[in-house]
């Protein structure tokens, strides 16, 4: 019966092939493999992120004490008018 795969596609070891001896990676080896799959501008669009995360720390810094820390709500929840209408009807009770 004829061999359609050929010697090529087998998966057979040949005991007369050696190993080849593992080799570790180099550094230049290492910096090829970490931009493997990296965009054209990742790392334009990583230094952007960084900024933006060391601008918001320095804004929360100094903004100081937050509405969290105070209890109170968040001014989008807050209702003056009905705040206000519950004062004076407490004050006349």
């Amino acid at each position: 019966m004829p061999d359609h795969l050929g010697k090529d596609q087998r998966k057979t070891k040949d005991e007369d092939v050696e190993d080849k001896p593992i080799q570790a990676l180099d550094e230049g080896d290492i910096a090829l493999l970490k931009t493997y799959g990296a965009g054209m501008y990742s790392h334009s669009i990583k230094q952007t992120e960084d900024d933006i995360q060391n601008i918001m720390k320095r804004v929360n810094e100094l903004t100081g004490i937050k509405e969290s820390d105070t209890g109170l709500a968040p001014p989008a929840l807050w209702d003056l008018a009905a705040d206000k209408q519950t004062l004076q009807s407490s004050v006349l009770l």
